[in-house]
């Protein structure tokens, strides 16, 4: 138990961090150029929940 905590201790602030939002930003702007900005809201939502 007390392994787990840490764990997911660390996963959760590397999700809520600013380094993933950085990525999911620079896929949004390559999504558009790829031709993706047709349909963002169904792309961004595919993505997000990923």
């Amino acid at each position: 138990a007390e392994q787990d905590e840490p764990v997911s201790g660390r996963g959760r602030q590397l999700r809520r961090g600013s380094k993933p939002a950085e990525p999911d930003r620079a896929r949004c702007e390559d999504a558009p150029a790829q031709g993706a900005w047709h349909a963002p809201s169904p792309v961004e939502a595919l993505r997000r929940s990923v």
